[in-house]
């Protein structure tokens, strides 16, 4: 999570500043998103990984949080987090 957080702050990724953040409070409150060990491999071997990440980040899926595994909405909220939303973002118009 840390090395993906740094990826992402570079600005390349055309992530919002939100979603950097919660992901750093993730980080630092030890929400831990549980990763299954195998899984399908896409082009560049990282997708499923990334996606459980994803999940967490969502409220959905499972993290570990004060030892315990949770859902990844109860999680977030007993972190004192909240989940990620989705927004429209500016684009091209044709």
């Amino acid at each position: 999570m840390l090395l993906r957080a740094n990826v992402l702050a570079g600005g390349y990724s055309g992530i919002r500043e939100t979603t950097l953040d919660l992901l750093v409070d993730m980080l630092q409150r030890d929400v831990i998103p549980v990763v299954p060990e195998k899984g399908s491999v896409g082009a560049s071997g990282d997708l499923a990984p990334l996606a459980h990440l994803a999940l967490v980040l969502i409220g959905e899926g499972e993290a570990f949080a004060g030892g315990k595994r949770l859902s990844g909405r109860e999680a977030l909220t007993g972190a004192g987090s909240s989940r990620w939303c989705s927004k429209r973002k500016r684009g091209w118009r044709w």
